[in-house]
């Protein structure tokens, strides 16, 4: 097995992802996997993942081919899958069906899935755009009254949608109680439906 090195060139450019779940930052090699990140950084499944890991060879035509996944992904089962990350128009040639159902054969036998995500699924709304947003605030870490009395409203009085929340705090902390709920809900102390649900007045919140 092997370590692909990332580089920038005139044709290609690469995207970095701060990661609060793995507490480093992800070089990937295009928008797609950029996205992808948002999925695994808010995915409940997922313990931890590394972007362009080891890398390994596979057989096509007789020949040992070497392959980098895009992705390792470590579940909190303990479970260790491959990434790839492909456009879903690309997925369509039958070159890279049968080069991918090799490359699938190859991860099988060192125990690992190997599994193909592509920009339908990566790109699906509201869920892409609501882990933007939490993205946005997942550092936002402050230990003021209203965070901490936004915390409690939810424990206290869970499940809550997240309009009935003004209702304890004055009108003018109306823009720290959205940034304590969004924080609350990026670190995974409050639980939210935001892959499905767009964040708004109507989001049901609970522990």
């Amino acid at each position: 097995m092997y370590r692909r090195k990332l580089r920038h060139s005139r044709v290609k450019s690469l995207y970095k992802f701060a990661s609060f779940k793995t507490g480093c930052t992800h070089i990937v090699e295009s928008s797609l996997e950029f996205d992808a990140c948002y999925h695994f950084e808010y995915s409940s499944q997922v313990k931890a993942f590394f972007a362009q890991p080891l890398g390994f060879t596979y057989l096509f035509d007789g020949k040992a081919n070497p392959y980098t996944p895009d992705f390792k992904i470590l579940s909190h089962s303990k479970k260790t899958s491959y990434i790839e990350v492909k456009p879903h128009s690309k997925t369509l040639h039958s070159d890279f069906v049968k080069k991918f159902h090799a490359k699938k054969e190859a991860a099988y036998q060192l125990g690992f899935e190997l599994i193909l995500i592509t920009d339908i699924q990566i790109r699906e709304l509201p869920a892409l755009n609501n882990f933007k947003l939490l993205h946005r605030y997942a550092g936002f870490h402050t230990h003021s009254d209203v965070y901490d009395n936004v915390y409690d409203v939810v424990k206290k009085c869970c499940p809550i949608y997240l309009n009935a929340i003004f209702e304890f705090f004055e009108d003018n902390c109306r823009a720290d109680v959205i940034a304590s709920i969004l924080s609350l809900i990026a670190s995974g102390k409050i639980k939210a439906n935001v892959r499905e649900k767009n964040i708004n007045d109507n989001l049901l919140l609970w522990m």
